[in-house]
């Protein structure tokens, strides 16, 4: 019998590590805020360049292969900040935490990845 639970990534594997490193490289050396809890992860980008189309590609194309979550972006003018929210059901918690930890800086800071989003990351 098949699970009620989605897929995590409904990429192949090598396609799957080629986004990764791609997101890696581009899109998260920009962030600079995130926040995780409540089965929500957000990170923001600075509102300057093409970081408003880049936040929305991410969601986009990411909406097409994870079905597991719930992606969204949002402009805050008032904070020069673009949002993106990644949503999950308590089934997923897990895979939250470890995209978490793609968002810590490259430098080692000695607390873990749930640790270093608690204390602020970034913002």
């Amino acid at each position: 019998m098949p699970s009620a639970l989605p897929e995590v990534c409904r990429l192949p594997p090598d396609s799957f590590r080629r986004r990764i490193e791609n997101v890696r490289r581009t899109l998260l050396p920009r962030v600079v805020r995130s926040s995780l809890g409540d089965g929500k992860l957000s990170f923001a980008l600075p509102l300057a360049g093409s970081n408003v189309a880049d936040a929305e590609a991410f969601v986009e194309f990411e909406r097409g292969c994870c079905g597991f979550a719930r992606f969204e972006h949002r402009v805050e003018p008032s904070q020069s900040l673009v949002w993106v929210d990644i949503t999950t059901d308590a089934a997923y918690q897990s895979t939250l935490v470890e995209m978490a930890g793609m968002l810590q800086p490259a430098e080692p800071t000695g607390l873990s990845s749930r640790r270093w989003l608690a204390v602020g990351g970034w913002g």
